[in-house]
Parts: structure tokens; C-alpha cells; sequence
């Protein structure tokens, strides 16, 4: 087995895990009322974070399209600009549907239709928040590393703050 094929079977596997652990904890906070958890909410932007920084590696465009989206809106969770209330989580567990659909068939992942849920959780994500919130949103950073060499990384500046926090 090549290396490519060796690297991209790991992220097949790895990522059928997180969706997994991602399905259940969206589910349980599907149930929860009152704020959400914190920690099943960190763990599931945990997950679809892994699943954005491999498909970004590995030229998976749609998957990292949809995952990089999800991951948006999650951040927005974490920071209590958005409340997990029932059309985010189903629009969550669509994007895990199409994720896995991706995945389990990943050389033919660009023939994927995710247009409807991306243009649902782009809405999600700019739906009553802070017109500082929705600059932030847009504005794309790209990162570089300490000898000032770009990253090949672009974060929007909403969830770089995020992270910095």
C-alpha cells in the first residue's frame, strides 16, 4: 500500500469514529434542556475540527467545505453567539449524514450535493447575530508560521477569536 492511500484510509477510519461520537452527542443534546452541555459540545466541534484539518490536507474539498461551515457554526456555540436549539442540531446531524456519505465513499466525495445544507447553516450561522460577529465572520485570515511563511491555513477571524479565548 502507497503512503497516499495508507494516509487517506487512516482519515476514512478516524473520521467514521468522530462522526460516530459526533452523532451521539449531538443526539444527547437534542434532549437536554436548559444551556447545553459544554464539554458534548466541545467534544463535537473537536470532532468535526479533526474532520476539517484532514480533508483540508488531503484536497478533500467538499468534505472540508461542509465540515469548515459546521465548524463555524459550532464555534458560534461555543461562544454563546448561537443556542443549539432544534433546527441547528438537525442541520448538525444533516451535515453528519453528508459527511459520512462523503467518507464512506471519499475518491467520489466531490460528487456530493451539499449546497442546501451549507446555504442552511451559512443562514444558521449569520441569523441574529452582532453585526461585529458577522464582519468577523467574513473576514478570512490566513496563518503563518514563525518564519512569517503562510500556513496554507485560512481561519475566519470569528473563530481565530474563538480560539484565543
Amino acid at each position: 500500500m502507497d503512503a497516499d492511500k495508507e494516509i487517506l484510509d487512516g482519515f476514512v477510519v478516524e473520521s467514521r469514529e468522530h462522526l460516530n461520537e459526533v452523532e451521539d452527542e449531538l443526539l444527547e443534546v437534542e434532549k437536554q434542556t436548559g444551556p447545553p452541555d459544554a464539554e458534548s459540545i466541545n467534544n463535537i466541534f473537536r470532532g468535526i475540527h479533526t474532520i476539517n484539518g484532514g480533508a483540508g490536507f488531503l484536497g478533500l474539498d467538499k468534505v472540508n467545505l461542509l465540515s469548515h461551515t459546521m465548524e463555524t457554526l459550532l464555534s458560534m456555540v461555543r461562544s454563546n453567539e448561537l443556542t443549539p436549539d432544534p433546527p441547528v442540531v438537525d442541520a448538525l446531524l444533516t451535515g453528519v449524514d453528508l459527511l459520512r456519505t462523503m467518507i464512506d465513499n471519499v475518491e467520489n466525495q466531490h460528487m456530493t450535493d451539499i449546497a442546501d445544507i451549507v446555504l442552511k447553516l451559512d443562514q444558521l450561522i449569520s441569523h441574529n447575530v452582532s453585526p461585529e460577529v458577522q464582519t468577523n465572520l467574513r473576514a478570512q485570515v490566513t496563518l503563518v508560521n514563525e518564519n512569517g511563511r503562510e500556513a496554507g491555513f485560512t481561519i475566519n477571524e470569528f473563530q481565530l477569536n474563538t480560539f484565543r479565548e
